[in-house]
């Protein structure tokens, strides 16, 4: 072999020894790097399972409860109640993540009967399995497989275990006021139960396959507020106005939107329109009035002629015949729900106010459920918690009750006014004519133009427009001939705010030749003139005038000293108005009572209302009244 073939093969198995040194410290660097790869980690994972975790806890309270009252009409009760609701936890523990503190706000649902049962107190015993994240799940009855832990090497045998205790408790105080045979309870609960979850995991992890994880959760629970239950007569349940008895006519106007009719065009033009929202006039009432008038009658829309009343009747500053729809114009917005779009500058009506144009239809209903006329119209529901004002309002998109719609404006909902009203002495108008409404004697309980506050069924007493009448003790010879009223019975607004001449200028309150839109053939009497009231006021529409003005039986009234009936002499005899001694709306006495101290003076330190002193069987009155002194007079029913 030549000299230079064996310096080749010697450079040969140099580069073979160098390559194979080079694969060989190779090998030490890989057998490192997996050394290091499945070493390295473990104290890592030990640092990583010794820091503080966050468990995040979902909690349903779910508390039940029942009620078992037995209440008197016109009781209060009193009752304590206390509950532990059942809890239902689900927990998330995530690594180095700060701690969470969940809010629950559970609702107790409103039922007949409510009990307030505890049960609570979850136990939790997960098993893990293989992962990252440790998810407990816990239940009151049963318990709860959460999943955790380490990725290990070899096959781990994990164990885990977590106790969440939950021991909320609530109390508050049931106030039931019952007055009629029947009632709807409404149930408000707001118990705030803060729950603070803490959690240790300490991960130990050695060369042998052994993983042992410990999470201890600790949920603690702070409730804070109350259970009310509030309980009144309710004739009939919160619900949906009923179906129109009679089914719309083709060329109805307000329910016939199809190809097949003109209806949309009876108020809308596409290129001519004159008003807002494409109307056929520039003023909203002038499009109503397109059917609804005399001028209408061959209008083969045309609808009741309601035009007179807004015409024939003119208001002042201080003596109201109509609701105006004329006095203001583009004021009104669609769904006005907020508190001043009513108010100040902005109070107005318009016809939209009461009536939904696309949904009102002919029909019947009965109080106090939505007339069908009304149908599609907001109103605004109160919050009755007691006696007085409302705790608060919902305005509703469709009412359901005719007073709903009232209290968008006759309520403290939006802001009232405070104008001096006009009133009536039985001959003419008399300036600040409502003394209750607006007298500075510090006795005199002020009547209040919040008809919310004036019609909570709350109060001792009302005319029966939210719920049934408290005072369920009437005599039928007290109800007038053909009114179909009775102790029972619910009314609307509209049965005492109407117009009288309705035959030519239809129902509603639109408007009325009487003050304060009143039904009736005379005005109602609110200055004690001394003379009789006249029979055709709107009092007498439903209550008998024979019984209460006239010389009618003593057995026909429950106000009576044997068998003198004492409505007949006061009215009769000595001229006093109703007004004299009861509010017309509501009143925090019992029988609507608020005497006018510009007529009465209490005896002592009694006020307007605390001078009638009620008792089982009738009652008394402390008071001076036209130089009689009634120290005190006691009656008997």
């Amino acid at each position: 072999m030549s000299r230079r073939y064996s310096t080749v093969y010697r450079l040969l198995y140099l580069l073979i020894a160098v390559m194979v040194c080079l694969f060989a410290f190779a090998g030490t660097i890989y057998t490192a790097m997996m050394q290091e790869i499945t070493a390295q980690p473990l104290p890592r994972m030990a640092a990583i399972g010794a820091e503080t975790s966050t468990i995040t806890p979902t909690l349903m309270l779910t508390p039940t409860a029942t009620l078992a009252l037995t209440a008197t009409p016109g009781a209060i009760v009193n009752q304590a109640a206390t509950a532990t609701p059942t809890l239902v936890a689900t927990s998330t523990s995530t690594p180095d993540l700060a701690i969470a503190t969940p809010t629950q706000m559970p609702t107790v649902p409103p039922t007949e009967s409510v009990v307030l049962t505890p049960t609570s107190s979850p136990t939790e015993t997960p098993a893990p399995t293989e992962g990252v994240v440790a998810t407990p799940t816990s239940s009151p009855t049963e318990s709860a497989t959460p999943t955790a832990s380490v990725v290990p090497t070899p096959t781990p045998s994990p164990t885990e275990s977590a106790t969440p205790t939950a021991t909320p408790v609530f109390s508050g105080t049931m106030v039931v006021t019952q007055t009629a045979e029947t009632a709807t309870p409404y149930v408000t609960a707001t118990p705030w139960f803060v729950l603070t979850a803490t959690a240790t995991i300490s991960a130990y992890i050695e060369i042998s396959p052994t993983v042992v994880v410990t999470a201890t959760p600790i949920f603690t629970s702070t409730p804070s507020g109350r259970i009310i239950v509030h309980m009144y007569a309710m004739a009939t349940p919160i619900a949906q106005a009923p179906a129109p008895t009679l089914i719309p006519s083709a060329n109805d106007p307000h329910v016939s939107y199809d190809t097949s009719t003109s209806s949309c065009a009876a108020c809308h033009r596409t290129h001519t329109a004159q008003g807002t929202v494409l109307r056929t006039a520039a003023l909203e009432e002038n499009v109503c009035f397109a059917c609804h008038t005399a001028a209408g009658a061959s209008n083969p829309f045309a609808g009741t002629n309601i035009q007179p009343a807004f015409v024939n009747n003119t208001n002042t500053a201080t003596r109201f015949f109509k609701h105006d729809v004329a006095a203001t114009s583009g004021v009104h917005q669609a769904l006005e729900s907020s508190l001043d779009q009513f108010g100040a500058a902005k109070r107005h009506v318009e016809c939209e106010d009461c009536h939904e144009p696309h949904k009102a239809t002919r029909g019947s209903a009965s109080a106090p459920f939505l007339q069908q006329v009304m149908n599609g119209t907001s109103g605004v529901d109160a919050s009755w918690t007691g006696a007085g004002l409302p705790a608060g309002y919902t305005f509703m998109t469709q009412a359901e009750r005719e007073y709903q719609v009232c209290f968008k404006c006759h309520s403290s909902f939006t802001y009232l006014p405070s104008y001096l009203p006009d009133g009536w002495n039985g001959a003419d108008y008399v300036a600040n004519g409502l003394p209750k409404l607006t007298s500075p004697n510090s006795n005199q309980i002020l009547d209040s133009r919040d008809m919310a506050r004036e019609f909570n069924p709350n109060n001792a007493s009302f005319h029966p427009v939210t719920a049934q009448g408290v005072n369920q003790n009437i005599p039928a010879g007290s109800w007038a001939a053909g009114s179909g009223m009775s102790s029972a019975s619910m009314i609307y607004c509209s049965s005492c705010h109407n117009n009288p001449d309705s035959a030519t200028q239809g129902l509603g309150p639109h408007g009325s030749s009487n003050l304060h839109i009143l039904k009736g053939g005379a005005n109602y009497t609110s200055i004690d003139a001394r003379q009789t009231p006249n029979s055709k006021e709107v009092c007498f529409q439903c209550h008998n005038y024979s019984t209460y003005a006239g010389s009618g039986s003593g057995a026909d009234t429950n106000f009576r000293i044997g068998t003198d009936n004492l409505h007949s002499k006061h009215v009769a005899e000595k001229g006093a108005s109703c007004y004299a001694c009861h509010n017309s709306h509501g009143s925090e006495q019992l029988y609507l009572i608020n005497f006018d101290l510009s007529v009465v003076t209490p005896n002592g330190s009694a006020n307007s209302q605390s001078a009638y002193i009620p008792t089982t069987n009738g009652g008394s009155c402390a008071l001076s009244c036209h130089g009689k002194d009634h120290n005190p007079l006691s009656y008997s029913r």
